[in-house]
């Protein structure tokens, strides 16, 4: 505006324009019509759009996103650009050496990756994927899209296990618990119990028998074996002992969004029936990495308007859990990565814990998993890319890339690790806290102490399930419900469309806020659901 005045009065000193002329341009002539390139191509679509939520979610002078759109303003992100191009990067080698729509339109087509970095000690959203160009894939797949997270949601009910303890059957009292220390029940098909000892049972008085990948039965194993083997049937009746409320308090605590997080107590919430997004999963994680703290991921860290500072990112660094609680989790998620699991992630040199994450039916799949510098978040799902369409479903990934079914420790994992590989070059390796001794024995479920397994627990399957098991739950029984099928045969899971996600504080920067699918009853994590059983289960 300075330089268009002080143009015109130069005119007006050389003889080009009359100064009667010059007083009749009193105000700048701001172009009205003008359309601007809102078409941004391949990461940067996604990346704008994330902080220009997240500002208009978080600044408190009332600026909206028509103010955005006039123009002015100059927004400072946490964006790292070489990081944004290495998971770029990382994805597109892991998708054209396996998704081929062309050979396999049946499974491969609509196939969907997101992804989210996020420095633990900070908050700071370093990277994400939000699709393969945001000129063409609308959905940014980094924010709530709907897809479950299966297995990668079991730290939230250890943490809860910990920090909250598991309830005497007799007089609810509670018993913080050890990961190494407490016994459950791995086996197939186990009978989910309330923490009483009752047995559960749904709205129609059906009972929940809880299944593991596979169908194995571990047979009694400890929690840290049963997370490194990504095992349900401990972790749900875990749950049910904690308490549901206990266990999404502690998730919340971590830095989910209560708005992602399935609202039923019903057994299967603990094995992952909720949505959060990948931003959101890479900085609950980031949780555990810095032990305990929590910090809301963010992608803004200034906007100026006109030269004057109009928001500026204020730490909101809390505490969540006591170091003790964080630093066991990602004691046992080093297992999972050492041993189980998650060994595709393992880089050498470092510290390494994360976890997977499958979906009853096939449906999503995860990798989140973190370094004391960095944690990241990937997810797989395939969906219609028709955002008119209002009927689209998450489609199964039995057959996709020519693999038999999609889990996380596969493609997920694969991309994780090399994208890991590239953003921590230069960076020297970093190792976790030891983790102080932490809770007491526990045999739960019913267990019996003997016989004791988990420092060398069995590999083989039990084939005698247990006669006192545990119960999980289910909101749409099937009718007819059967022994040996998943839950995506006998009582029809529903597909969620895809969610919106943020509000006040969002995803770290997210649009409007809206309501995500409800949960599929059955569609658990890591391995497969759960079947209902009649009266004798």
């Amino acid at each position: 505006t300075k330089r268009w005045s002080w143009i015109l009065d130069e005119m007006v000193k050389d003889g080009y324009l009359e100064q009667s002329e010059r007083a009749k341009y009193t105000k700048f002539p701001t172009p009205d019509g003008v359309k601007k390139n809102t078409q941004q191509g391949g990461q940067i679509g996604y990346l704008v759009d994330l902080a220009k939520a997240y500002f208009v979610n978080n600044n408190t002078e009332g600026y909206t996103a028509d103010d955005l759109s006039r123009g002015g303003f100059e927004i400072h992100t946490t964006f790292n650009k070489k990081k944004v191009e290495q998971l770029s990067k990382a994805v597109k080698k892991v998708y054209d050496a396996n998704i081929d729509p062309k050979k396999r339109p049946e499974t491969d087509t609509h196939v969907q990756f997101g992804g989210a970095s996020v420095e633990p000690e900070t908050g700071k959203i370093v990277a994400i994927y939000g699709g393969q160009d945001a000129t063409k894939h609308f959905t940014n797949n980094a924010d709530q899209t709907g897809a479950q997270v299966g297995s990668t949601f079991k730290p939230f009910v250890l943490a809860a296990a910990m920090e909250d303890g598991v309830r005497d059957p007799a007089d609810g009292t509670r018993t913080p618990i050890s990961p190494d220390k407490t016994i459950y029940n791995g086996d197939n098909k186990l009978k989910i119990k309330n923490y009483d000892g009752s047995i559960w049972t749904n709205e129609e008085d059906k009972e929940w028998l809880q299944v593991n990948d596979g169908d194995k039965s571990y047979g009694p194993i400890d929690l840290r074996y049963a997370m490194q083997e990504s095992a349900n049937s401990p972790f749900v009746q875990l749950g049910m002992d904690v308490g549901i409320p206990q266990v999404r308090d502690a998730a919340i605590k971590a830095g989910l969004l209560n708005s992602s997080l399935s609202q039923s107590n019903v057994p299967s919430f603990s094995i992952g029936i909720s949505d959060p997004s990948a931003i959101r999963m890479a900085g609950a994680y980031g949780t555990f990495a810095a032990s305990g703290k929590q910090r809301d991921p963010y992608s803004v860290t200034k906007v100026l308007k006109s030269g004057k500072t109009v928001y500026e990112h204020e730490s909101n660094e809390k505490r969540a859990f006591q170091p003790a609680v964080a630093d066991n989790v990602t004691d046992v998620l080093k297992t999972v990565v050492e041993k189980g699991t998650g060994t595709n992630a393992q880089l050498p040199g470092r510290e390494v814990a994360g976890k997977t994450g499958t979906t009853d039916g096939n449906k999503s799949a995860w990798f989140v998993g973190y370094t004391p510098q960095l944690s990241t978040a990937i997810d797989m799902y395939r969906m219609d890319d028709d955002a008119t369409n209002k009927n689209r479903e998450f489609l199964k990934m039995f057959g996709t890339g020519d693999q038999a079914k999609i889990h996380g420790a596969s493609f997920p994992s694969e991309i994780w690790h090399d994208y890991m590989v590239e953003a921590l070059k230069g960076q020297p390796p970093v190792k976790f806290p030891e983790p102080e001794p932490i809770g007491e024995s526990w045999y739960g479920g019913g267990t019996s102490p003997s016989p004791t397994p988990s420092e060398t627990p069995s590999e083989t399957p039990s084939e005698t399930p247990s006669e006192t098991p545990s119960e999980t739950p289910s909101e749409t029984p099937s009718d007819t419900p059967s022994s040996s099928e998943s839950c995506d045969l006998p009582f029809g899971c529903t597909d969620g469309g895809p969610g919106g996600n943020g509000g006040p504080g969002g995803n770290g920067g997210s649009g409007g806020e809206t309501n995500s699918p409800p949960p599929s009853p059955g569609e658990s994590d890591d391995n497969n659901g759960g079947i209902f059983g009649g009266p004798g289960g």
